[in-house]
This record gives C-alpha cells, sequence and structure tokens, in this order.
C-alpha cells in the first residue's frame, strides 16, 4: 500500500522517460516528455517492492559501478563483468554499470559535480542520504575519486569527504565543498563542516517548479532530473 506525500501531474500521458529511486520506504517517482519537460512527480511512502513492470530507469546506490578513462573503457574490469552500459561523461571518463534499468546515483551526481568543479581548483560534492554518503571528489577538474561510503554520523561524512585529498597532498583550506542532503539535515552538517573548513556552502538546487513550491526531499529530486541530461538510451 502506498500513501502519497507530494504530486505534480501534467499531460502524464505524454511522457517518454521515467525515472524512479526507491530507499527507506519513500519512492520517488518523476517522468519527462520529449522536450524534457516533467509531466509527473510522485513521492510516496511506500514498503512493497518496486514494480518489475516498471518501463524506465530505477536509480540505486547499490549497484556496482566504475568510472574509468574513456581510453579504458573497454579494458576488462576486475569486479564487473559484461555485459556493461557504459556512459560518456564529461572531462573524458565513462561510468560502466551492469545492463539493465538500474543505473548509479553516482551517474547524476558526477554530472552535476563536473559542471561545479569546472571553476575550481579543488572541489568535492557530497550527497548524504540516509546512513550513506557520496562522494564526487575532483582537483583541476579531473575526479580524484567518485565513490559511496557507509556514514553513520557527521564527523564520518566529513572525513570521507576529505579523505582523496589528504591522500593527493592537497590542504583541505584549499577546498571548495558543496552539501547536497535533505533540508532537515543541512544545518547540522554545514555547522560541521564550517568548524573545520573555510569553503563550504549548500549545493544549489534548481527544480522546475515556483519557489515555495518545492518537493521534499529536493535533493532527490535534483538527481532524478539530472538523469535526462546523462545520455542513457531509451528504455523500450
Amino acid at each position: 500500500m502506498m500513501q502519497l506525500r507530494w504530486e505534480f501531474r501534467k499531460d502524464e500521458n505524454t511522457a517518454v522517460q521515467r525515472f524512479r529511486y526507491q530507499e527507506s520506504g519513500l519512492r520517488h517517482d518523476v517522468a519527462f516528455n520529449a522536450e524534457g519537460e516533467p509531466v509527473l512527480h510522485l513521492i510516496s511512502e511506500t514498503r512493497t517492492a518496486a514494480d518489475s513492470d516498471f518501463n524506465g530507469y530505477e536509480m540505486s546506490t547499490e549497484i556496482a559501478y566504475a568510472i574509468l578513462p574513456e581510453v579504458f573503457q573497454w579494458a576488462e574490469h576486475p569486479t564487473l563483468k559484461e555485459p556493461l552500459s557504459r556512459i560518456v561523461l564529461e572531462g573524458g571518463y565513462v561510468v560502466a554499470f551492469p545492463e539493465g534499468q538500474i543505473v548509479p546515483s553516482a551517474l547524476p551526481l558526477y554530472t552535476i559535480a563536473f559542471e561545479h568543479a569546472k571553476t575550481k581548483n579543488h572541489f568535492v560534492l557530497i550527497h548524504v542520504v540516509g546512513k550513506k554518503v557520496t562522494v564526487a571528489a575532483f582537483s583541476e577538474q579531473k575526479p580524484l575519486l567518485i565513490n559511496i561510503f557507509p556514514a553513520g554520523n557527521e564527523a564520518e561524512a566529513l572525513y570521507f569527504a576529505l579523505g582523496p585529498f589528504k591522500r593527493a597532498g592537497i590542504a583541505v583550506n584549499e577546498v571548495e565543498v558543496e552539501v547536497l542532503c535533505d533540508s532537515a539535515i543541512q544545518t547540522s552538517l554545514l555547522q560541521l563542516f564550517g568548524r573545520f573548513l573555510v569553503n563550504v556552502k549548500p549545493c544549489p538546487v534548481s527544480l522546475p517548479y515556483e519557489v515555495g513550491q518545492y518537493p521534499p526531499h529536493a535533493d532527490i529530486s535534483l538527481l532524478l532530473f539530472t538523469l535526462p541530461q546523462c545520455g542513457l538510451p531509451a528504455v523500450h
């Protein structure tokens, strides 16, 4: 049984792309028309598994993936086995993951982070959701690390965010940090990070809704709304 928490509907029958994310009892469904405009956006409470006949892509923090230099995209990977999907990323890289309708949440996060890193020497975007933190760290517009870690508290999230720069010998006060998370924990995260870092701020979230009408869990919505820009093939 599902309980609807938030909805947007507009000409749903014109949908050509559908995406979903489900975790911790919440399901996010979005659909876009051929012009890339949202025609459906639902957030529901549910304890049931995702529909097996869902005709779209499901975003996941659990699926295995690898981000590789484009020139090595066809090299045998030690943990990923064919058949694989390969999506070309900006910056000369490729994300590879098992073929199918499940895509890693690191794909849209990389897309967002790479755009923000273009004007920064050392940059990290972290996404905190539940007990997980995804880190997208860049130095001189090249990825140092794109990975998901278990994080039970804000201090662990900070540790994983700064780890790639410490290993590369980069001073943490040279790193610009953006935090993407649910609004309920944003203040405490920023306060903790601000005690140790000079340049830390929330990741800007822009969605095609009126100010004051944004959905809850806008961080998840930002990732889902970025997926249509990621070059995924059509689902048939």
